[in-house]
């Protein structure tokens, strides 16, 4: 074999080497990039996700902000029925007045 065909040869197997590196680096690039579409995607959604909890955590916020204490309850509740008692006592009075 010839000094010129060894080169030949040697160059010709350094491509090939090249060649099935750059393939690799394809593939590669291919697979990096699909992760990365998926993980983007996994982002938008936890995005998403994360938007609906705040909303939700702002009116259960708003809700207890809103919502009555159990002290506050039992207040209204004694107020209600002191009105009520003297509702009754207006009737019954109205009642007496109307018999005279």
């Amino acid at each position: 074999m010839s000094e010129l065909q060894k080169r030949i040869d040697s160059i010709t197997g350094k491509i090939e080497l090249i060649n099935s590196e750059c393939s690799l680096l394809r593939r590669r690039n291919a697979e990096a990039r699909d992760q990365i579409a998926r993980l983007e995607a996994t982002v938008a959604s936890q995005a998403r996700e994360i938007e609906l909890l705040s909303t939700r955590l702002e009116y259960l916020s708003v809700i207890s902000v809103i919502e009555p204490t159990a002290k506050e309850r039992a207040a209204a509740r004694d107020r209600l029925t002191r009105l009520l008692h003297d509702i009754d006592r207006c009737i019954a009075d109205l009642s007496d007045c109307n018999e005279r």
